[in-house]
């Protein structure tokens, strides 16, 4: 997906288009006490493909106001202000800081930009919503989960999935004890494209899927493998595969690629009593339900005479039941995420994608970027 290529500012004035028209209210280290009948006042860094969805849930919240939006391009900005004339426009982070109504930003932009862009919208004493992931690096993600901490600021991570629906539906089939004692999960994620000019295909897709392992799983990994392969640019992954061990004899494997001809976006998690499928590009049915499975056999149900094949058949049961395809609210994820990040500024709670999970993601993400450059060798999480 095409990112606004947004880079913090080093010196000067902020540039600015329109000044929000927004009367302003309470400074920004006082968002939890404004009363909750005034919006949260929100700022928006980048334009670009995922900025604008960012901009059209808040304003469709009653809870959020849009004040101001900065990008480098003003093509974008002119965009944003034909869509809605009063919110504010600046090419420069500064013009969202120098804004008192503004309590809170919104940061959708390259990757290698992140950091800068959050450690100075927290230091602002402003709270933040950031485009996964959340960081380049673990040191850079630990830097802007602790500083959030200190300063009591709300850090939300955009990894929407743990908002959608049908990963709901997985995590309350895995609580409830419906699939039983968790054995494999197998994602694929692949497309043609989009390529990134900043990131490997790993730090682009297997963001969603570690973040739901991250969700669904209470230990992180034990470790992690990863191979993959340059098809196309300067040594940039464009196909790679993950293998990851966690404790309990739990593997999970996940496969992300540019280059495949058609959209796929599945989950397999198989557990001891039941199976699911998620499939997002199914429109009805996203998430089947399978009691099916297999059991071991006891001893005495081999007979003697038989082959070491037909012992083995012997010894194992396979369960082929009913499929169940349950309802799954046609919510929109950004939207509820949306929600939960400004009820989580108002009451100080912890958001659902918060920093520690985000942390998560990226300290397998730069231990499968260690393995993927050792030829695939484990790397302990």
């Amino acid at each position: 997906m095409a990112k606004t290529n947004l880079l913090p500012p080093t010196s000067g004035a902020a540039a600015t288009i329109a000044r929000p028209v927004a009367s302003p209210v309470a400074s920004p280290g006082d968002t939890r006490q404004t009363p909750r009948t005034a919006p949260l006042g929100i700022g928006v860094v980048g334009a670009g493909y995922w900025g604008p969805k960012l901009i059209r849930n808040f304003q469709a919240s009653a809870d959020a106001c849009v004040r101001g939006v900065c990008d480098r391009d003003p093509a974008r900005l002119a965009s944003v202000g034909q869509g809605d004339p009063t919110i504010g426009l600046h090419t420069e982070l500064e013009g969202l800081l120098d804004d008192p109504s503004i309590e809170a930003i919104a940061i959708a932009t390259p990757v290698d930009t992140h950091f800068e862009l959050a450690k100075r919208v927290l230091m602002s004493g402003r709270h933040v919503l950031i485009e996964k992931p959340i960081a380049a690096s673990i040191e850079e993600a630990e830097t802007l989960v602790a500083l959030a901490e200190e300063r009591g600021l709300t850090l939300l991570v955009d990894h929407t999935f743990l908002y959608h629906p049908a990963v709901e539906k997985m995590k309350e089939l895995l609580d409830d004890g419906t699939l039983g004692a968790p054995l494999h999960f197998d994602s694929v994620r692949i497309n043609l494209g989009l390529f990134q000019p900043d990131i490997n295909v790993l730090w682009d897709l297997a963001p969603h899927d570690l973040s739901i392992l991250s969700w669904l799983m209470p230990e992180p990994p034990v470790s992690v493998s990863a191979t993959g392969a340059s098809h196309w640019g300067k040594g940039t992954a464009s196909v790679a595969y993950l293998s990851l061990a966690y404790p309990g004899n739990f593997i999970a494997h996940v496969h992300v690629s540019w280059l495949a001809p058609v959209k796929v976006r599945s989950v397999i998690l198989s557990g001891t009593k039941r199976m699911m499928i998620y499939d997002d590009n199914q429109v009805l049915e996203k998430v089947k339900v399978y009691d099916r499975g297999i059991a071991e056999s006891s001893a005495e149900s081999s007979t003697e005479s038989g082959s070491r094949d037909d012992e083995h058949r012997h010894r194992v049961d396979y369960r082929m039941g009913d499929m169940h395809a349950p309802h799954i609210a046609g919510d929109e994820a950004l939207a509820k995420e949306v929600a939960d990040f400004v009820r989580c500024v108002r009451t100080g709670e912890t958001p659902r994608s918060n920093g520690q999970t985000a942390l998560a993601v990226v300290r397998i993400l730069e231990k499968a970027q260690e393995s993927l450059m050792q030829g695939g060798a484990p790397v302990a999480v």
